[in-house]
């Protein structure tokens, strides 16, 4: 059962490692620039809802702007740190108690397509029974 889904508009920017250097650590400007947009964007889309305290699985669609000179088939960033950046802000947001609520995480990423513009959607679902039962559902099918 979906509990929550919702569309962040602009480029998904992966997760960065914070970097070294004399004066200290830091991120690069494009990891800093999204997640301040995320951390004003984020409580928006949690309306009056209260953090979640249940297990829950989260779906993450991450739309890239093609290339404009190459034909690689896919996006060459890792869909894991697409997926961490938003996490780590909807974590920050309240959307959960605790992010180990979150027991399953599924990770999409593609080219927008003629017309559209890059965006991230994601969908929250309730864990219907059991954590287990859930596992069982998705692997024994």
């Amino acid at each position: 059962m979906d509990i929550n889904s919702f569309t962040i508009e602009g480029k998904p920017v992966p997760a960065s490692r914070p970097k070294v250097a004399r004066f200290g650590v830091y991120y690069p400007k494009s990891h800093t620039q999204r997640e301040q947009y995320l951390n004003s964007v984020l409580p928006t889309f949690l309306g009056n809802q209260s953090a979640l305290d249940e297990p829950v699985e989260v779906r993450i669609l991450s739309v890239m702007p093609p290339y404009k000179t190459s034909d690689y088939p896919t996006a060459r960033c890792d869909v894991d740190n697409l997926s961490k950046l938003p996490m780590d802000c909807m974590t920050k947001a309240s959307f959960w108690t605790d992010d180990s609520l979150v027991v399953a995480l599924t990770s999409l990423k593609r080219f927008a397509r003629p017309g559209e513009e890059p965006h991230t959607k994601i969908r929250i679902i309730k864990i219907e029974g059991t954590v287990e039962d859930h596992a069982d559902r998705l692997f024994d099918a």
